[in-house]
């Protein structure tokens, strides 16, 4: 397995033959993703959302499935804690999590109101997912034991939010980061996590399904 730095090095990310190959496996990708989202929630989870003032799309790309698939090889969905995904976007974590038959309940914490209702609209019909529109400062912590960050906050932010959490938790905790630059520079420096788990998504047999390598980590907050 190629570290980070080794992938950025490559020829996969320093070639013209590279970027060629990594779109052209994006739109395979991007395939696979759409059908994924149909199957499981009735509609596309890659398209743009229309924003408030109707002027502008909003969204970021959704975490890729074949990503999650990599995050959570080892995860036991027959636990039943509180889940959340802080910055949930259009709610691709949340429907892989319902997909994979999660025995708790699902919860998701969009700032962007328009991103949040169209999430809604289809969330709405699985009786175990709930969305909140809003900021994740006001949730309560200690109402989870895991949550997911695909890079939700600025690098402060994040700080800021891990303070949060070690303030309000009575209980463990684990965390799921991915697209990790600087997460984990902030919870090595809190010195209270412990991490489970390490690793970079960005190929599945000839596919990058990535079209940059990316970090996630995993990591558990012990009371």
């Amino acid at each position: 397995m190629k570290t980070l730095s080794e992938y950025n090095n490559s020829w996969y990310m320093t070639t013209k033959k590279g970027h060629i190959y990594r779109k052209l496996c994006g739109q395979i990708t991007t395939a696979n993703d759409i059908l994924r989202d149909f199957k499981i929630t009735g509609r596309s989870l890659v398209k743009y959302v229309p924003s408030i003032d109707k002027t502008k799309s909003t969204g970021s790309e959704s975490t890729r499935y074949w990503s999650l698939d990599t995050i959570f090889k080892d995860f036991d969905f027959n636990q039943s804690g509180g889940y959340i995904d802080i910055g949930c976007g259009k709610g691709r974590v949340l429907a892989f999590m319902h997909s994979k038959g999660y025995k708790g309940k699902l919860f998701g914490i969009e700032h962007n109101p328009a991103v949040a209702e169209f999430t809604k609209q289809w969330a709405d019909k699985k009786d175990n997912i709930t969305i909140f529109s809003g900021d994740a400062f006001n949730l309560n912590c200690n109402d989870y034991s895991f949550m997911f960050f695909n890079r939700p906050f600025t690098q402060d932010v994040f700080e800021a939010f891990v303070k949060k959490i070690e303030s309000e938790m009575t209980h463990e905790l684990t965390i799921f980061c991915y697209a990790d630059t600087y997460m984990s520079k902030a919870l090595k420096q809190s010195g209270k996590w412990e991490k489970q788990d390490e690793n970079i998504v960005f190929k599945k047999g000839i596919l990058a399904y990535s079209y940059y390598p990316l970090r996630y980590t995993i990591w558990k907050y012990r009371i």
